[in-house]
């Protein structure tokens, strides 16, 4: 999939659907974060997501690190909690 900007009607909003595939589900997920591609080639370079991209949310830094959306780790939690 490739990555591409999209600009929002608020003023300086910026932003990029970002593809991934979770790490928990193996689902791919499309998601639109205010990231730019050389934030996403520091990271991918090594680079911790929290220096890199400081002002995304906990949700969007997990994303962009696991693929895993918020949706999913809640179902997660609910089947683990099922279990116990």
């Amino acid at each position: 999939m490739e990555l591409g900007y999209r600009d929002h009607k608020h003023v300086g909003a910026r932003t990029m659907m970002v593809p991934k595939v979770s790490l928990l589900t193996g689902a791919t997920h499309m998601r639109d974060i205010d990231v730019t591609q050389e934030q996403l080639k520091r990271h991918a370079n090594g680079e911790l997501i929290q220096e890199v991209c400081p002002d995304l949310s906990a949700e969007d830094r997990e994303y962009l690190i696991s693929g895993i959306t918020q949706d999913e780790w809640q179902k997660f939690a609910a089947c683990q909690e099922c279990e116990v």
